[in-house]
């Protein structure tokens, strides 16, 4: 019962930063500033990318089965280390380091010291964290 509860609330916690990370925090108010009188499409668009693609995503993902390998199987064997490959880089290296980078330089520092380093801002930022 133990290991149901913590796996319960593990997957509610990595859904909820999943559906609610920055891009739906911090995108939508800039995106409504930006749309002029594109709104239902722009409820449509960002509803598909934000909402149904990533639910498809974690659908596939349930009904593949156990494991990475399980998903990859479905379409070829070598292709679970590849898809894992792919999933790991686009997840750190690829899009949210820089992203977190970006975002921590450009929301907390810029605002206060517009001459401060990027480079150093990030360094400073992942020594602490």
């Amino acid at each position: 019962m133990l290991k149901k509860n913590r796996d319960i609330l593990t997957i509610g916690f990595a859904l909820f930063a999943m559906f609610f990370g920055a891009g739906n925090l911090l995108l939508p108010p800039f995106i409504g500033l930006q749309i002029g009188s594109y709104v239902w499409i722009t409820i449509i668009a960002f509803s598909l990318t934000g909402i149904l693609l990533p639910f498809f995503g974690i659908l596939s993902i349930v009904r593949s089965g156990n494991s990475i390998n399980d998903l990859g199987a479905r379409i070829h064997p070598w292709m679970a280390p590849v898809l894992g490959t792919i999933i790991m880089l686009c997840i750190g290296p690829l899009i949210a380091i820089p992203r977190t980078a970006a975002t921590t330089y450009e929301v907390g520092l810029l605002p206060s010291f517009p001459n401060f380093s990027p480079v150093v801002a990030s360094i400073l930022f992942f020594g602490v964290t």
